[in-house]
């Protein structure tokens, strides 16, 4: 990690952010993350809510922290009424908390996470559509006696579909197991993982040998992330900015970090939800709760049979036809759209 500590008194109108600049530039790959630090006494409204007005030092110190990533987290004054001692930084979930005053200026506290490695294996099972025999799942369709649909009512009807339907496709589409690892440091590979343990068995030998493998797991470590980092920028240049993996790549660049899930937490009331399955059963309740059918009215049951007639009576008033055709059709569309097999 790269600390800076910069005092700024501020005497100077404008300052020349080149040495600031150059020094990023130098350092910036060789770490993972960056914290820079300390009484810098500019002034920018519209970027630091507690500021006197806006400053040229100010601006340029934004438009920094905009071409490196940092993320400002002090949000309270820490001197008088305005703020003035700043924390930036690209180390996702840092927190910031302000103390009471020393001096002229109140204490700034940084929790940075040092968090291990995080890895786990996803397992799930897709259907092959390529090797799918078509033309036999269409026969065995076409050849099954549909008019037992004819009797029941439609919920009695939907089920007998789908049990059909299910048995077919998982008869003519064959399916297979797919794994995959999802880490939070997804540049560590099997070159870094060899690097790490010929570090740690030099540990108990002599200081030198120790420093030579310690320096040669470091320079691994760097060149592995670039290697990745610059893959995630040539992927970046070829999607297009309306897609959703174009922004999920670009917010992983610029915090620098991966997260190895795709769906964030989830708040049930006062509860937050993290882990994959509570999430996943969160999901399918809230689903089930917004997918029930009003009560029935009425004890008898109406079949398909007594639709169609319905229908076919109905064909002979005028105007009423085309109303019926499309709440037919909407009938069917909702039958689809419930499916709980093929969602």
């Amino acid at each position: 990690m790269l600390l800076g500590i910069w005092y700024r008194p501020g005497v100077a109108e404008v300052d020349d952010f080149s040495a600031l600049y150059e020094e990023l530039s130098n350092y910036f790959s060789q770490v993972s993350g960056v914290l820079l630090l300390d009484d810098m006494s500019i002034h920018h409204k519209r970027w630091l809510r507690f500021s006197s007005g806006d400053s040229p030092a100010g601006a340029q110190l934004r438009a920094l922290c905009d071409c490196r990533g940092l993320s400002q987290l002090v949000r309270e004054p820490t001197r008088n009424d305005f703020l003035l001692d700043l924390v930036l930084t690209d180390v996702a979930d840092t927190s910031v908390r302000v103390l009471p005053a020393i001096a002229d200026h109140k204490a700034v506290r940084v929790n940075i996470p040092m968090t291990a490695i995080i890895e786990t294996e996803v397992t799930s099972r897709v259907w092959q559509l390529k090797s799918a025999n078509w033309a036999g799942l269409q026969q065995e369709l076409e050849g099954f006696d549909w008019a037992m649909l004819e009797d029941g009512d439609a919920e009695q009807c939907a089920n007998l579909f789908w049990e059909v339907l299910w048995i077919c496709l998982v008869k003519h589409i064959p399916q297979k197991v797919v794994r995959c690892k999802r880490s939070s440091h997804p540049w560590l590979n099997s070159r870094c993982h060899e690097a790490i343990i010929r570090k740690n068995i030099a540990e108990g030998s002599d200081y030198e040998s120790y420093k030579s493998a310690q320096a040669s797991c470091d320079e691994v470590l760097r060149q592995e992330h670039a290697k990745y980092v610059e893959a995630l920028k040539a992927k970046l240049s070829a999607l297009p900015r309306c897609s959703k993996q174009w922004w999920r790549i670009n917010r992983e660049l610029l915090r620098r970090k991966s997260n190895i899930a795709s769906i964030p937490p989830l708040r049930d009331g006062t509860n937050w939800i993290l882990d994959a399955k509570a999430k996943a059963d969160t999901f399918a309740e809230t689903f089930a709760s917004e997918s029930k059918l009003a009560p029935e009215l009425v004890d008898t049951s109406f079949s398909a049979r007594q639709m169609l007639r319905c229908v076919n009576f109905c064909r002979f008033v005028p105007g009423v036809p085309d109303v019926c055709s499309r709440i037919w059709t909407h009938q069917k569309q909702l039958v689809l759209i419930k499916s709980p097999r093929l969602s």
